[in-house]
């Protein structure tokens, strides 16, 4: 996608780095940031992005702390609040 800018977060620090050392393959026209965050309450602004991809854990492999049907409640608001409305057309 020609001049897209991507925007990967994960908690775990781990898959950041592992990330981070693939991203010196990848083309330098390519715009990518990782950001070690929380994808139930993240600092992006209110409709900032346009698409979301996830691979959310399925508590099998990876899990999260606390009820995993809360957590999806909860990532699918915080995701509802930063996805630009235009994004769903």
């Amino acid at each position: 996608i020609v001049g897209a800018y991507f925007l990967g977060i994960d908690i775990n620090p781990k898959p950041l780095y592992l990330a981070c050392e693939n991203l010196e393959f990848i083309d330098s026209a390519w715009h990518i940031d990782l950001l070690q965050g929380n994808v139930v309450s993240t600092s992006l602004p209110d409709h900032s992005i346009d698409r979301v991809i996830t691979d959310a854990p399925f508590g099998q492999n990876h899990t999260v702390e606390g009820d995993l049907k809360l957590f999806y409640a909860d990532m699918m608001q915080e995701m509802w609040r930063f996805v630009m409305f235009q994004a769903f057309a």
